[in-house]
């Protein structure tokens, strides 16, 4: 009589050995570790991105107190780096915008105004347009 895993061995079909208890231990030992370094590699990831938003967050604090010292060029530098740490940082493509204005660069200052109202249009409200323009 031809058992069933003589039948799959006669089809071509290989039979896995069965590990005893020590290679069963092993190899979920294996997986616990390659499982272990993939969560450490996802926290890193995490805790990096976290240390650029944070970096994002005092260079734009940073380029806000600059503009209440009337140093734009400063301010401006500020912005662009919380901008490339966190390219959705809609506030400071918004002060962006206006330093650009203020240094008489309408063209930078009107794509970088779009692309914070792209972000957060609730950013600029009507009233606040309306304010600016009278």
């Amino acid at each position: 009589m031809i058992t069933k895993n003589k039948r799959k061995e006669k089809k071509g079909v290989p039979l896995k050995k069965e590990k005893g208890r020590k290679g069963s231990k092993m190899l979920k030992q294996t997986v616990s570790k390659d499982l272990g370094e993939k969560k450490q590699a996802k926290v890193k990831e995490k805790t990096g991105k976290a240390k650029k938003v944070e970096e994002a967050d005092l260079l734009y604090t940073q380029g806000l107190e600059l503009v209440s010292f009337g140093r734009y060029e400063e301010a401006l530098d500020s912005f662009e780096k919380a901008i490339k740490l966190k390219s959705n940082f809609a506030e400071a493509w918004y002060n962006k915008s206006l330093v650009l204005g203020i240094l008489e660069r309408p063209n930078e200052a009107v794509k970088a105004f779009e692309k914070a109202m792209a972000l957060k249009p609730e950013l600029c409200d009507n009233e606040d347009m309306d304010k600016s323009l009278n």
